[in-house]
């Protein structure tokens, strides 16, 4: 499923119990309503490529392969899905929040992106994350984790960086 460059959502729409065998890409849209997955399955990466998020996006439930977020302006952009990769590569979040018990990798990438805004990430057990580059405009908060690894690479914050009640082993 592709939504492309000229499309403007302006009604919510909701996907229930859904199984996505193909890539679901997102790209350089507007959209102006809600969009959620509730207890969907994603075997291929979804992509939201650039784009103007204007309300809510969720997914909630289900489990996603691949996640890659490759820059856009996000109102509210809630993870609360399983997921096996989570890649930020770019992006303008008012607020992403990440919260699941089985997260694989999340890996947020600021060296060659802008990445501005709020992400937060709460209550989840994550098996690697990784944070590199430049953090001069986003605020990332990690409350209340346990995470096996954090990689901590070619990392110069001028943003903030939080870590609270979390738990893991860290690698540099």
């Amino acid at each position: 499923i592709k939504f492309r460059h000229d499309y403007n959502l302006s009604i919510p729409i909701d996907f229930n119990n859904c199984y996505f065998k193909e890539k679901l890409v997102f790209k350089s849209n507007l959209f102006n309503a809600d969009i959620t997955f509730n207890n969907c399955y994603f075997d291929k990466e979804v992509n939201l490529i650039e784009g103007n998020y204007k309300k809510h996006i969720g997914f909630h439930g289900g489990e996603i392969f691949d996640l890659e977020i490759y820059g856009g302006n996000f109102s509210n952009l809630t993870l609360k899905s399983g997921i096996k990769e989570l890649g930020v590569r770019g992006g303008n979040f008012d607020s992403l929040d990440i919260c699941s018990e089985n997260i694989g990798r999340i890996q947020i990438l600021t060296q060659k992106s802008n990445i501005f805004g709020f992400i937060r990430i709460g209550e989840s057990k994550i098996n690697e994350l990784a944070i590199r580059g430049i953090n001069q405009n986003c605020t990332i908060e990690v409350t209340g984790c346990d995470i096996s690894v954090i990689w901590l690479l070619e990392l110069s914050a001028s943003g903030l960086l939080r870590f609270n009640e979390s738990f893991w082993l860290l690698s540099f």
